[in-house]
C-alpha cells in the first residue's frame, strides 16, 4: 500500500501521540521551506509549553487568525497515518471562506495543501487535492483560490490536471507565486 491510501484525516489535534510528529514536520517546513507550516507562528512558539494545544483548538474552532486579517470561517483538516507506534503527520488541507474580499483583493475562497518536505513526491498532494474538493464543495466553495510557488513544477502540474486555470495577480507574481482558479465541481 501507498502512503497515501493508508492516510486519512482528522481535525487538528494536540493528542500526544502525534505532538512530536506535528513538531518534527514543522521542523522540516523551517529547513525545507523558510518556516514551519503553522500559520505564522516560529518554532519557538509551538515547542512553547500551552501553544500547540491554543493553536490547535484555534484551528477546530476558527479563531486562529494570523495578525492581520479580518474574522473568516476556517476549516482545516490533518492527513495522518498510524503507524505501529505512533501517530505520523503528513500534511494539511486549509480551507479559508468568504468573506476575502480584501485580504485577496478579489472575491473568492482559498485552499491550501500542504505536504511534510520528507513526505513530498509520494502522491500525497494528489490524495490531498482529491480529499479537498468535497469539502470545498460542501461548504458552498464552487471556485477556489489557490497560490503555488514559481518553483513547485509538480505542484502547478497537479493543480492543472484537476482544471485550475492560472490567473494574473501582482501580488502573488511579486511574491514568487502563481496564481489559479480552481473550479470544485
Amino acid at each position: 500500500m501507498t502512503t497515501a491510501t493508508t492516510a486519512f484525516l482528522i481535525q487538528p489535534t494536540d493528542d500526544t501521540a502525534l505532538r512530536a510528529s506535528f513538531l518534527d514536520a514543522m521542523a522540516e517546513h523551517e529547513r525545507v521551506d523558510g518556516g514551519p507550516d503553522a500559520d505564522g507562528l516560529t518554532m519557538a512558539d509551538l515547542t512553547g509549553r500551552t501553544c500547540i494545544t491554543h493553536y490547535t483548538e484555534g484551528l477546530r474552532d476558527g479563531t486562529a487568525l494570523r495578525p492581520g486579517t479580518e474574522p473568516m470561517k476556517q476549516t482545516v483538516w490533518w492527513f495522518v497515518r498510524d503507524d505501529a507506534d505512533r501517530r505520523t503527520y503528513l500534511g494539511r488541507i486549509s480551507l479559508r471562506h468568504h468573506p476575502v474580499t480584501s485580504a485577496l483583493g478579489e472575491p473568492g475562497s482559498q485552499l491550501w495543501i500542504t505536504v511534510r518536505p520528507t513526505m513530498r513526491r509520494k502522491g500525497l498532494g494528489r490524495a490531498l487535492l482529491t480529499a479537498a474538493l468535497p469539502f470545498a464543495r460542501a461548504n458552498g466553495i464552487t471556485q477556489a483560490v489557490v497560490e503555488v510557488s514559481h518553483g513547485n513544477a509538480a505542484a502547478r502540474r497537479l493543480l492543472q490536471a484537476a482544471g485550475a486555470t492560472p490567473v494574473e495577480h501582482r501580488p502573488a507574481e511579486r511574491a514568487g507565486r502563481r496564481r489559479y482558479h480552481l473550479p470544485t465541481g
